[in-house]
């Protein structure tokens, strides 16, 4: 999903409930499933850490690849399956 966000927008990227829930279902994810996901922010805090995490070692825009970029809690996480 990170590809398919970053061909979406530029290095900001904003994106409306509307355009996030249009964009999932033309990609191939259950509409369902990711309008719920979204609707309950379910994932919010997780995301304000993953954030934080990155303002912590000044990661700024697109996720990096980068060991220098990331810090060794975020490189340590499980990665989430697809929607």
């Amino acid at each position: 999903m990170f590809r398919e966000q970053y061909n979406k927008g530029d290095d900001l990227v904003r994106f409306k409930a509307a355009d996030l829930k249009k964009w999932a279902k033309d990609i191939g994810l259950d509409p369902a499933k990711f309008d719920q996901c979204l609707d309950s922010e379910s994932y919010k805090n997780e995301v304000l850490k993953d954030k934080a995490d990155g303002d912590a070692v000044s990661v700024r825009g697109r996720r990096r690849s980068s060991s220098t970029a990331t810090s060794s809690a975020a490189r340590s996480r499980t990665p989430r399956s697809r929607i």
